[in-house]
């Protein structure tokens, strides 16, 4: 691998030597797309590439009398298949979905590319985004670049692999339930799940519970290009949603306080635990305050979670039942409706809104304390495979497994997944937490950690056959 090649470059840096016009935008596409040409064959992440649209998007940045100034300037970047792209397909995984084409950009492809990003592609995702392995019936599965047979994440683990193989180095995804968190702790890389409200998904497409706990946010290879996203997001707005005042304060003088929640109702594997302790070691050495905690209702706010989340799919999946054959998509959505208990009574359904309201105001009363807390994104290391549909009772631990990746969504709030360690089994990162509103705090508290970390750098991918859609 050729360390001084361009794509290795982070988004920040391309960006400022596109502005200098150091470097062409055309030369910086070009480098990356040889990238992909090189390794996308073996990890499966970018399904779609727009080749001509990227060429000719790099061309106009180039030919411009002016200087770009876009925050992301000549970046290449990818939007993971839920989302609409103009011309394209929003298939989300699903064959039946081939001849969806969008008018236009959605709110959040449209604010990439006013800062300057070069969208060179889509990136893959599970089908209707609804599992934590990244594999659909239309493009097959994305390879953990590191250990093959694991899984890269879901739902947004296109993403996460095109990063951390030098694909792109940042690129968009969004986030429910851990669909950012999850494959960037997989694939050993950042993710970004901003504070409810702050990147709202496509409202009209989306069902209530879409809207309560879904966000549109960024993977990245460092913290400073995960901010550099974020900002980028917020260049432009869905309409009816003005951008909120965020407070971008550098960190006070004053010793941090880190709570951290090492075993979030129930234990974790001995590698997880490894490196929630390595985390909490790094913020000692700091200077930080590092409190244990223990709040035992987290189950609860997870539960509670899930069942607004599978009491809506439920009711609504007669209708995407008709769209697939595709026997995993279906295993998986019935054995998350058992594990939460799913029963479709309208009466559980608005009891679990009510209790959502008194656990949040619970979470957030706890988390004031603190300026930052700590816990896994998921209780074990990346899973095997096929293990989310290989059973109800494999099933069943994985879900579990999300117990904590989960329950923060239910919060709202800000959030970073930051790579802390790798393991035979993959991968490690951690969810660094922080008050609403708080986003640029928790990336922050996130470089601290990175700074004593060390950076990410792509990796070749391990070589694996990749399973083809059936």
């Amino acid at each position: 691998m050729n360390t001084n090649a361009v794509w290795t470059m982070s988004a920040h840096d391309i960006a400022e030597a596109v502005r200098r016009r150091d470097l062409s935008a055309r030369e910086v596409l070009e480098s990356h797309l040889d990238r992909i040409e090189s390794v996308n064959g073996t990890v499966n992440a970018l399904p779609v590439l727009l080749l001509e649209e990227s060429r000719a998007r790099a061309d106009e940045i180039d030919a411009s009398a002016e200087a770009p100034t876009g925050l992301l300037a000549g970046v290449p970047t990818v939007v993971k298949i839920n989302t609409a792209v103009a011309g394209q397909p929003n298939t989300n995984g699903c064959p039946s979905l081939t001849e969806v084409v969008e008018k236009e950009d959605s709110w959040v492809v449209e604010s990439l590319r006013r800062q300057g990003a070069v969208v060179v592609g889509m990136s893959n995702a599970p089908e209707f985004s609804l599992r934590w392995h990244t594999a659909n019936p239309l493009y097959g599965a994305t390879v953990n670049p590191h250990v093959p047979d694991r899984v890269a994440g879901g739902s947004s683990g296109g993403s996460a692999a095109a990063v951390a193989t030098g694909m792109v180095p940042l690129a968009h995804g969004n986030d429910q339930g851990g669909s950012l968190r999850h494959p960037a702790s997989c694939c050993g890389v950042v993710g970004l799940r901003p504070t409810i409200g702050l990147s709202p998904t496509d409202g009209a497409r989306m069902s209530f519970g879409a809207k309560l706990f879904g966000v549109e946010g960024v993977i990245s290879r460092n913290v400073k290009d995960a901010e550099l996203g974020l900002r980028s997001m917020l260049s432009a707005r869905p309409r009816g949603f003005p951008a909120p005042d965020l407070r971008d304060d550098p960190l006070s003088s004053k010793r941090l306080r880190i709570g951290v929640i090492a075993q979030p109702a129930g234990a974790v594997s001995p590698e997880v635990a490894s490196a929630i302790e390595r985390a909490g070691t790094v913020f000692e050495r700091s200077g930080a305050e590092v409190v244990q905690l223990d709040p035992e209702w987290i189950r609860d706010l997870e539960q509670t979670r899930g069942s607004i989340v599978y009491h809506e799919t439920k009711a609504m999946w007669t209708a995407k039942r008709q769209l697939t054959d595709q026997g995993t998509t279906l295993r998986s959505l019935e054995y998350m409706e058992s594990y939460f208990s799913t029963t479709g009574v309208l009466s559980d359904y608005v009891s679990a809104l009510n209790r959502l309201t008194e656990l949040t105001a619970r979470w957030h009363e706890f988390a004031a304390d603190y300026d930052s807390i700590l816990g896994p994104v998921s209780t074990e290391p990346p899973f095997e495979v096929e293990m989310d549909t290989g059973g109800e009772v494999r099933a069943h631990q994985v879900i579990d497994s999300m117990r904590f990746v989960t329950a923060i969504s239910a919060t709202g709030s800000p959030v970073v997944s930051a790579p802390v360690m790798h393991t035979a089994a993959g991968p490690i990162g951690i969810q660094i937490v922080a008050p609403l509103w708080r986003d640029y705090q928790c990336l922050q508290i996130a470089n601290i950690l990175e700074r004593e970390i060390g950076p990410v750098v792509p990796v070749d991918p391990v070589s694996l056959s990749i399973p083809q859609p059936v």
